[in-house]
């Protein structure tokens, strides 16, 4: 039943936000470079964000550190 209700939600979403993309959202001449380059200048920094959180989480859980 959980796939099956998880395969409808999936494809509603799909159907939703092709809608939405082709329909609703439009490009901004003003929003076009600028929205990208401060992405990309986040995104940099994602990776040591996500080490940081993985080693908290690693170090929190002693089993997998130290085989008991």
């Amino acid at each position: 039943m959980l796939f099956v209700l998880t395969s409808i939600i999936f494809l509603c979403q799909y159907v939703i936000d092709k809608l939405l993309v082709t329909y609703y959202y439009k490009e901004r001449v003003e929003h076009n470079d600028f929205l990208n380059r401060i992405a990309l200048r986040i995104l940099k920094y994602g990776i040591i964000v996500y080490l940081f959180f993985s080693s908290v989480a690693m170090q929190s859980n002693y089993c997998a550190i130290i085989n008991t």
